[in-house]
């Protein structure tokens, strides 16, 4: 990665080839999302720069093994200097976890004092679905945003894919033809974690409606850029904001508000939500159950509002 790359001034080849290692890691055996790695990699990238200002010494493998718990809260009081948010913090402090984990795990190299840094407990706001009406509305007015006819099929199916199957951004956009030939696809999510989602005959259609109009041949990924190449979550969140500037839509509009739809209503008509977790590839059910606030929520709104003691 470009940006390990350009710590070679700082950090010593053995160590940045143990950074390149843990990313790769990350990618190929962990399935994290190009998102992830990415900031997995500014946040290692930055650590680094911290480490080598505060010790006024280029890094090393033996200087990383010795880094004191006092270290780690020098560092950790930089951030907070820097006025970044709470999630962001919480990030951060995964990403160097987790790379001195992958250290202990696979290097044999120990550093626990990592360990004693507390990430900030943060407020768990519910997820944000979409009413039925709007999602179903939102896939028919995304098909009017490029003028490229084949552009808005792709768009189109898209979203179908991920409000109909309840994909991540990430999973939507991996798919390759030989998972559309039948009535179920096979994701591979998070954790090298397989589920099986069938797939409603109007996605399907929505698919072969682009899949026809698509100018490039398809031998992997069938979604593709205007130039054929793998579309990126980041291209891909670039056309709903349009989506929402044209039709002065809610901000909540996003890709993974789609999903959460998914959940939300299903939920709402009646699917166990076992079969919900199943679905999202949730590995803790408590992370389902979050859909279920919601559907109380909106009981509790609309008691206060109709009932006449309210």
């Amino acid at each position: 990665m470009r940006m390990i790359s350009s710590l070679e001034k700082i950090v010593d080849s053995n160590l940045l080839i143990l950074c390149h290692n843990w990313l790769e890691w990350l990618k190929l055996e962990k399935l994290s999302s190009v998102a992830t790695i990415r900031n997995y990699s500014t946040d290692i990238r930055v650590f680094m720069v911290f480490i080598n200002h505060h010790k006024s010494s280029n890094i090393s493998v033996s200087l990383i093994k010795e880094l004191s718990i006092s270290d780690f809260r020098a560092w950790i009081s930089s951030l907070h200097n820097s006025n970044i948010k709470s999630i962001s913090l919480a990030r951060k402090i995964s990403a160097i976890k987790n790379f001195f984990k992958y250290l202990s795990k696979f290097e044999q190299i120990e550093n626990n004092n990592i360990f004693a840094i507390r990430s900030p407990k943060l407020s768990k706001s519910l997820p944000r679905p979409l009413l039925e009406e709007d999602a179903k509305m939102a896939i028919e007015n995304i098909a009017t945003i490029s003028q490229d006819n084949w552009v808005n099929l792709r768009d189109m199916a898209i979203l179908a894919l991920i409000y109909g199957c309840g994909l991540r951004i990430s999973e939507a956009l991996s798919i390759n033809k030989s998972q559309i030939n039948n009535d179920y696809l096979s994701i591979v999510g998070k954790g090298k974690k397989e589920r099986i989602i069938p797939v409603l005959p109007i996605v399907r259609q929505y698919i072969n409606n682009y899949l026809e109009q698509c100018p490039y041949h398809i031998d992997n990924e069938i979604f593709v850029s205007i130039k054929g190449e793998p579309l990126s979550a980041d291209l891909f969140r670039v056309q709903v904001r349009k989506l929402r500037k044209k039709f002065g839509l809610n901000d909540k509009v996003t890709p993974h508000a789609f999903r959460h739809s998914f959940a939300t209503h299903l939920l709402a008509g009646g699917a166990d939500l076992r079969a919900i977790q199943d679905l999202l590839g949730h590995e803790d059910l408590s992370t389902t159950e979050r859909y279920t606030l919601i559907e109380t929520s909106k009981l509790v709104e609309v008691y206060n509002k109709f009932h006449p003691r309210g």
